[in-house]
């Protein structure tokens, strides 16, 4: 028989060193020899000096619950990390409810802007029939460079359908212009 050995360490000690002599002592002492039970060592019994409040942790809790799922390193890099990781997972969490409209008004501004050079077309190719052969060349140019840049426009699949609903408009312009070029080309 003899008294129960203390493991003493400075007030300084860094409390992942701590975790660490805490798991390796469990992992050496836990099973009972012939006069102590399973678990009886390491314990907070039998203690001579205050219990570091990490250990203290450890013998009520088990393992710190991030080591139990990660490797040592990257529980304690999360662990010293986590009074910056609260405030940028309260920043994440609205930027990600407004990243997909972001995204979808990103996407819409394409389709948006070739819409607009296609309103100015149209208001141009109002008064077709007081225009000349030459200005309405002019504007089947103008038609063919939105058209041309509206192939090039590369969307995602769910707006596909805006993309071929304005070549759509694209070619409803494109043919109303061409029919009045060809009756006033017929005309000369």
């Amino acid at each position: 028989m003899a008294p129960a050995a203390n493991l003493v360490a400075n007030a300084g000690i860094h409390p992942a060193i701590v975790d660490l002599m805490m798991q390796g002592l469990t992992g050496i002492h836990y099973s009972g020899g012939i006069l102590e039970q399973d678990g009886e060592f390491p314990g907070p019994k039998y203690l001579e000096v205050p219990l570091h409040e990490r250990a203290g942790n450890y013998f009520r809790n088990g393992r710190p619950f991030l080591q139990r799922y990660l490797p040592f390193w990257a529980a304690s890099i999360i662990d010293r990390l986590k009074v910056m990781l609260l405030p940028v997972i309260a920043l994440l969490i609205p930027l990600l409810k407004v990243m997909p409209p972001l995204y979808q008004w990103r996407m819409n501004s394409g389709i948006r802007r070739l819409y607009q050079e296609l309103d100015r077309l149209d208001a141009d190719s109002d008064q077709l029939q007081q225009s000349s052969v030459q200005e309405l060349e002019a504007l089947l140019v103008r038609l063919n460079k939105i058209d041309q840049q509206a192939l090039s426009l590369e969307v995602p699949a769910g707006l596909s359908d805006r993309l071929y609903q304005f070549r759509e408009h694209i070619a409803l312009v494109k043919s109303n212009l061409k029919g009045v070029l060809q009756s006033k080309e017929a005309a000369v």
